[in-house]
């Protein structure tokens, strides 16, 4: 019987027992158990892909020395009063502005339509994370993912990839500016580097675009139609969507209005206001850009600068801009210019004036053409060198005279003269109305821009002392060496291998309204960059090139250019201001100058075609030049107390002869004497010799009284005898110029109506032929004592000959024989020669005369 009991049977073979099928319990338990080990498997390896992206993302982070953003920031430029006058913006036009500065309405639309939980996050929002991959998952549109602190992050330092890795690299810098900054660091720092469309970023930058104004004004309307632009700042501008700028600024008044910022009817108002919207101003124009040009070249290439930070350093740039002297200056530029003269080419001629201040050579103006078109153009003020003419003799000439004991009175006989260069070329200097003036001083000279003087003046000094002088007193570019150099004698006459720029005569003048002292030029003052570093700090260099006296004898002298009637320069009178200046016109009228000082400024202008060396026809600096010279100096001086040229000590007043220079002698005549100027101890000792008593009879006064004239019909008279005998100068048609003042000349000859001449004897007769450009022979041999004539025939034209050092001379005209007769009393060697009136320039022919024993 089979046993009930399940036990196996005492060697029999157990029983296979009977299973029994799960529970639905004990099945969710292993279910349970099996998910939980696949939620930590996938956490395992969810945390250890996590981790793996957060170290690839660590590792791929930027090298940062800090995590303070480097954005890139406009630089401004400041007048002399500290006034802005333009900013200078690269890629990216960028002010930057303090938060406390910037409109409240401002910010409070940027965190409504930014980042509404900016104030409670740590640098992210979690949900908003999730929110947003859920929505990337399933193809949705989810907004504002990142906040404020995320996109400064992502600005600052990233791309705008959207992958992983960027992702995490943003949320850790986050994170990170949200340890060191304040939540108002961060906000001003988003604020001043967000994009916002036309090349600006930052929220000052924008509203002088979009509403021209600073956002410190804006107001509810302004503030959010500027915030909704960075949504898409290359679509939603004003200036190029406005409807849709529109419906974005409705969007972000909806959402200042959810988070009680401002009331429905606050944003329903703002939303129907008008706005203007002024224009985008072009950030390669800016106003007085031929001043901005010269400054922008001084810190790019004198204090080398770099163009990027010049243009994104957030740079403060003070000058020394005069504003109403620059504007005054433009303003006389362009309404002459209409009347300026045009070449061939069609080419209108161009202008350059230089205003500075003497004592700190501080540059008030600089205009350097009719018309700017393009950035760091070609400046005709401060880069053209021209022909200086006239303009360069207080510099060159008398300047040095008077620094070496000459002084105003000092006489130089404006007769015909001839220079031989160095390479055996002959000069003969000419003046403007081709009349010859005679016994003239410096002041009278330089007062009417008599040529033939000056370049007397030169000589006797000696080119190189000239050069020196000018070298010293800011004149840059001489050339003192080569086969074409400066060293000649035309440098009197402001002819120069290469020229002159209107700065550099403006800083040569102001050395005399300076009282000698050479001031260097300067345009900018300071340059501090964005971090308060200060890059450049100028101040006035000066130097003292010539002695107070003679700057003020010179300065003296140059007044009568303005304010004598005579002078060449009346156009230029200031006024209530006494003003110094001299005119300049260049060979063939090729250019024309006008520069002149007060006791406070300095200017310079220039006239002349472009691109080449061309007569403008009848154009004197002391037309155009003088006059825009004038409207800018006035405005340099408005509001300033006049004042005079200050008297140094040491100058004297003596009463002089004004034909020789020295103290009057007993038959000077009363008109010839005046009073002048003089350093103290230079004054003169001698009496004239110049003038001279002598009888003359009325029936022949042109000869002297002789025995036989009858004493009541004798007279005396006043003569002069000059120094040296003058050589007549002959025009090509046969004129014989002489000085106007040779019928003053003591004469040779006894009367001829009551005397019998005697008759000259000749010991030698000598035959000399004159035709094309030379003496027939060219060498003369006689004793001492010889009784001379020469014979002189001219063949083609007529010819004059001048014997220097005997003053005899003689015209001959054309195909007629004529007698000069002389005593040979002086030994030594003699140059005879003849002036002459060759094509459009003057020239000599030369011979010798040897007088032995």
């Amino acid at each position: 019987m089979a046993s009930g009991s399940d036990r196996p049977s005492a060697g029999g073979r157990a029983k296979r027992t009977k299973t029994t099928e799960p529970t639905a319990q004990s099945r969710s338990r292993r279910l349970l158990r099996l998910a939980i080990i696949v939620c930590l498997a996938i956490g395992i390896i969810g945390a250890a892909t996590a981790g793996g992206f957060v170290i690839v993302a660590w590792t791929k982070m930027p090298a940062l020395e800090t995590i303070q953003p480097r954005f890139l920031a406009t630089s401004f430029v400041y007048d002399n009063k500290g006034e802005e006058i333009t900013g200078l913006a690269g890629v990216e036009n960028r002010v930057p502005m303090p938060l406390a500065e910037m409109s409240e309405l401002l910010k409070k639309a940027f965190i409504a339509h930014e980042d509404k939980y900016f104030y409670t996050h740590h640098g992210f929002v979690f949900r908003r994370i999730l929110a947003a991959a859920y929505y990337d998952v399933t193809g949705g549109r989810f907004q504002g993912a990142s906040t404020i602190t995320q996109q400064l992050a992502r600005s600052a330092f990233l791309t705008m990839d959207q992958t992983i890795t960027r992702k995490v690299q943003e949320l850790i810098l986050a994170i990170q500016f949200e340890r060191i900054y304040t939540k108002e660091e961060i906000l001003e720092m988003y604020l001043n580097g967000i994009n916002l469309g036309h090349g600006a970023y930052g929220v000052e930058a924008a509203s002088r675009n979009f509403f021209g104004k600073s956002s410190a004004d804006l107001d509810l309307a302004e503030a959010a139609l500027l915030c909704g632009i960075a949504k898409s700042p290359g679509y939603l501008t004003p200036y190029k969507n406005l409807e849709g700028a529109k419906k974005q600024q409705k969007i972000v008044l909806s959402q200042m209005v959810e988070e009680g910022f401002v009331t429905q009817a606050e944003a329903d108002a703002a939303y129907e206001q008008e706005l203007a919207y002024p224009g985008i101003t072009d950030r390669t124009e800016y106003p007085y850009p031929f001043f901005i040009d010269y400054v922008l070249k001084q810190l790019l290439d004198v204090h080398k600068i770099d163009p990027d930070v010049l243009y994104g350093g957030g740079l403060q740039i003070y000058t020394t801009l005069d504003v109403e002297t620059q504007k005054a200056a433009e303003a006389a530029v362009a309404t002459y210019s209409v009347h300026f003269p045009t070449n061939a080419k069609g080419e209108r001629a161009e202008c350059g004036i230089v205003v500075m201040e003497n004592d700190t050579g501080y540059l008030k103006a600089i205009v350097g053409g009719v018309e700017h078109t393009q950035k760091l153009q070609f400046n005709f003020a401060t880069e053209s060198k021209r022909q200086p003419g006239s303009a360069f003799k207080p510099i060159v000439d008398y300047t040095p005279a008077i620094d070496l004991g000459y002084a105003p009175s000092t006489v130089v006989d404006d007769a015909p003269v001839v220079f031989t260069t160095l390479g055996g070329e002959s000069w003969m200097p000419g003046n403007y109305d081709d009349q010859f003036r005679g016994l003239v001083n410096f002041r009278y000279a330089l007062e009417r821009s008599i040529n033939v003087p000056a370049a007397k003046v030169l000589s006797w000094i000696g080119i190189r002392t000239g050069l020196d002088y000018a070298s010293r007193m800011g004149i840059d570019n001489l050339v003192m060496e080569g086969s074409i150099n400066d060293v000649t004698h035309s440098l009197s006459l402001g002819a120069l291998t290469y020229g002159v720029s209107p700065l550099e005569l403006t800083r040569a003048y102001a050395v005399l309204g300076n009282k000698g002292i050479k001031v260097q030029p300067l345009a900018v003052l300071k340059v501090v960059d964005g971090s308060g570093h200060v890059l450049v700090d100028n101040s006035p260099r000066k130097e003292v090139v010539v002695s107070e006296q003679t700057a003020w004898l010179v300065t003296d002298m140059l007044v009568g250019v303005i304010h004598s009637s005579h002078g060449t320069g009346t156009r230029a009178n200031l006024g209530n201001w006494k003003a110094a200046g001299k005119t300049g016109t260049s060979s063939d009228y090729a250019d024309a100058w006008f520069a002149g000082y007060t006791a406070k400024h300095s200017a310079a202008v220039w006239l002349g075609y472009p691109k080449e060396r061309a007569s403008m026809g009848v154009q004197f600096g002391g037309m155009y030049p003088a006059l825009i010279w004038k409207e800018a100096m006035l405005a340099a001086h408005k509001n300033l107390t006049p004042v005079n040229f200050e008297k140094p000590p040491n100058i004297v007043q003596v009463q002089v002869c004004r034909k020789s220079g020295k103290l009057p002698g007993p038959s000077c005549p009363t008109g010839d004497i005046i009073t002048e100027y003089f350093v103290k101890g230079s004054e003169p000792k001698e009496a004239c010799t110049t003038h001279v008593s002598a009888r003359v009879c009325l029936d022949d006064p042109l000869h002297l009284a002789g025995p036989g004239c009858p004493p009541e019909r004798v007279i005396w008279r006043t003569f002069i005898q000059r120094p040296e005998p003058y050589v007549p100068y002959v025009t090509r048609n046969g004129v014989s110029l002489v000085p106007l003042d040779a019928a003053q000349e003591l004469p040779d000859g006894y009367c001829r109506a009551h005397n019998i001449p005697e008759e000259f004897v000749p010991d030698q007769v000598i035959e000399v032929k004159m035709s094309g450009y030379r003496f027939n022979p060219r060498s003369i041999e006689v004793r001492r004592g010889t009784k001379v004539r020469i014979a002189l025939t001219a063949t083609g034209r007529t010819y004059s000959m001048a014997i220097e050092g005997y003053g005899v001379s003689a015209v001959c005209p054309a195909g007629q024989t004529v007698y000069l007769d002389f005593i040979a009393n002086k030994s030594g060697t003699f140059t005879y020669y003849c002036n002459m009136d060759v094509g459009d320039e003057r020239s000599k022919m030369t011979g010798r005369l040897v007088v032995s024993g």
